[in-house]
């Protein structure tokens, strides 16, 4: 079981034991992992308590979440009552939300951290948990509409180690995925097939091959949001380190659009069937040169009637875009 669900199991464990009595909280360890364990305060918020921290750790409290690494807390076990001097990250709230991203964000991270039941550096790991709810008080670079997009098109690669390795990392790289001499560009809409596209992405030499996955997506309640997309990529993901940047690319970019995410839900079988490939120079573009001095020109292209790519004729020559199409899980079903 991954520790995503792991924590969230025990936190509903602990919830229903009762609310512990003032100053103290309940705790369970985290199954499988030495040496860390999860709390419930009197109010219902969520605790983790790592492994000692480093003798020069800082309080840290930010808008969500407090670190404190040496407090005193008398812990409820279920014998006796103790007093412990422990190292601790604490939401501030019990909000459904919080609570849910909190424990979500601390079973990515200890599923990229830990290693034979053991957690690599408990100082590294509360740093990254606080550094992913600083981002969440940013301005947010993208709607999360576009980065469901992305998140859905790695998801469904054949390798998401490969999808990830070559994810953008800048917010103004000219295109989404880029391995080699290969790019592939991520348009979405909820409409007619209609994108907006810089002019700079559609006028690229003849050294790169460039790809358009567009994606005419549905609002579903009871879709998928880009928290559960992680989650999928995640638990197919090989790579740690990998692991660990998606998640903070993905925090980074929804910043404080963080909390409204999961309102935003498309469904996911739609998404595949109306997912198409198109070849850049098979997209309406100004032909024309631009007159001196104008940059940064955009404009929508109407691809209704674009000869769209067959996914079945990508050959070895793309092997980014091959990867996009050739969907392990379909292929096995």
């Amino acid at each position: 079981m991954r520790y995503v669900d792991l924590l969230h199991d025990s936190y509903k464990q602990l919830m229903h034991l009762g609310a512990p009595i003032d100053g103290s909280m309940k705790v369970n360890e985290v199954e499988g992992l030495e040496g860390v364990r999860l709390g419930v305060d009197s109010s219902g918020c969520a605790v983790i308590l790592p492994p000692d921290l480093s003798s020069d750790a800082q309080n840290q409290e930010l808008e969500h979440i407090v670190a404190n690494p040496r407090v005193a807390f008398d812990v409820d076990r279920e014998s006796d009552v103790e007093v412990e001097e422990v190292s601790m990250v604490m939401t501030k709230s019990h909000d459904d939300w919080l609570i849910e991203t909190f424990l979500g964000l601390i079973g990515i991270l200890l599923d990229s951290a830990v290693s034979e039941g053991r957690l690599d550096g408990a100082h590294s790991f509360v740093q990254d948990l606080v550094s992913l709810f600083r981002s969440m008080t940013q301005p947010g670079r993208k709607e999360a509409q576009g980065l469901w997009a992305e998140l859905f098109l790695i998801d469904r690669s054949a390798s998401v180690d490969t999808a990830l390795a070559a994810w953008h990392s800048k917010p103004n790289d000219r295109f989404d995925f880029a391995l080699g001499a290969e790019r592939v560009e991520v348009k979405s809409t909820t409409g007619p097939r209609i994108h907006r596209f810089s002019h700079a992405q559609l006028t690229v030499n003849n050294i790169v091959t460039v790809t358009v996955a567009s994606f005419v997506l549905d609002h579903d309640a009871e879709g998928s949001c880009c928290a559960d997309l992680v989650e999928s990529i995640v638990a197919r993901c090989n790579d740690d380190m990998l692991k660990k940047q998606l998640l903070c690319q993905v925090v980074e970019t929804l910043g404080d659009g963080w909390r409204s995410q999961t309102s935003v839900r498309f469904d996911v079988d739609l998404a595949d069937q109306n997912l198409r490939f198109f070849a850049i120079e098979d997209i309406p573009r100004i032909t024309s040169p631009l007159p001196p001095n104008v940059v940064d020109v955009s404009y929508r292209s109407d691809l209704q009637v674009a000869p769209a790519l067959d996914p079945a004729a990508v050959g070895g020559a793309a092997p980014l875009l091959r990867n996009f199409c050739g969907d392990v899980r379909r292929s096995e079903s």
